[in-house]
C-alpha cells in the first residue's frame, strides 16, 4: 500500500510539473469540537486542503487576541503536513495545526486565528477569527440576504464518515466535503470564506461567508448526501 501511495505521488507531481501546475492553496480555517458546556481542555485545528501540493516546507502560524501564540502552560502546538487520496483520483495536501487550550475558562472570551506559510515566500492570509466557547446554534435551513451583500450561511450538515459535495442551485460545485476538510471549488475560492466549522456527536455546523451575492445565487444548495441541504433567499436592491 505505501510503495503503491507513492508511485501514485511521484507520478502526480511529474504530471503537474509538465503541466506547469501552480500552487492552489486556500484560505486556512480553524475547526474544533462543541465547546458550549466544555470547562476543561478542547482542540483547535487549523486546516488549508491544497489540490496542487507544492514541494516545499510549510508550517501554521497562530496568534490570539492578535499577538503571536508560543507554546505555554496553558497552549500546546502540534503540526501535521499530510497528502491523501481524495476524490477518487485527486491527490490533496492537507496543511494542519492543532493547538491544544488545557484550561477553557481561562481562555473564554479570546480569539484565535491561523496562517499557512509555504517556503521562504508564500503566505496566506490570516483565517477568519474563532472565539472560544462562541455559540454556533442549531443552524437554520435558510439565509436571507439582500442582492449585493455578504450572506453569512450557517449550515448544519450530518456528521458521516464518507466523502460527499455542496452544489449550488445553478448545479455548479461548492464544496467538496470529508470533515474535517472543506475544499472550495476554483469557481467560489473569491467568493466563499469558511469563518469556522464546530463539531458534535453526530452533526457539523459550518459557518461561511458567501460575498457578492446575486440573483443567480439564490436557490436550494444541494449536498450529496440524505437530508443535507440549504435555502439562500436574495431580496432585491
Amino acid at each position: 500500500m505505501g510503495h503503491w501511495r507513492w508511485c501514485t505521488w511521484i507520478g502526480y507531481i511529474h504530471l503537474l510539473i509538465l503541466a506547469g501546475g501552480t500552487q492552489d492553496f486556500q484560505q486556512p480555517y480553524i475547526a474544533a469540537q462543541d465547546t458550549a458546556h466544555v470547562d476543561r481542555g478542547v482542540k483547535l485545528s487549523c486546516y488549508s486542503v491544497s489540490m496542487v501540493p507544492p514541494l516545499q516546507d510549510a508550517s501554521i502560524n497562530w496568534r490570539r487576541n492578535g499577538l503571536p501564540l508560543d507554546e505555554s502552560s496553558v497552549y500546546s502546538i502540534k503540526q501535521n503536513l499530510d497528502w491523501i487520496l481524495w476524490q477518487k483520483w485527486h491527490i490533496v495536501q492537507i496543511y494542519e495545526s492543532t493547538i491544544t487550550v488545557s484550561d477553557v475558562n481561562t481562555a473564554k472570551g479570546d480569539n484565535f486565528q491561523c496562517q499557512l506559510v509555504i517556503g521562504p515566500r508564500t503566505v496566506s492570509g490570516w483565517s477568519e477569527v474563532y472565539v472560544l466557547a462562541k455559540q454556533s446554534g442549531s443552524g437554520e435551513d435558510y439565509t436571507v440576504v439582500r442582492e449585493g451583500h455578504s450572506a453569512f450561511i450557517t449550515w448544519k450538515m450530518p456528521l458521516v464518515d464518507e466523502e460527499f459535495s455542496v452544489r449550488t442551485p445553478k448545479d455548479t460545485l461548492l464544496f467538496n466535503i470529508k470533515s474535517p476538510w472543506f475544499y472550495i471549488y476554483n469557481l467560489y475560492r473569491t467568493r466563499a470564506n469558511i469563518m469556522q466549522i464546530t463539531t458534535s456527536a453526530n452533526s457539523v455546523i459550518l459557518q461561511f461567508w458567501l460575498h457578492n451575492t446575486t440573483q443567480e445565487d439564490a436557490g436550494k444548495y444541494l449536498c450529496s448526501i440524505p437530508n443535507c441541504h440549504h435555502m439562500l433567499y436574495i431580496q432585491g436592491r
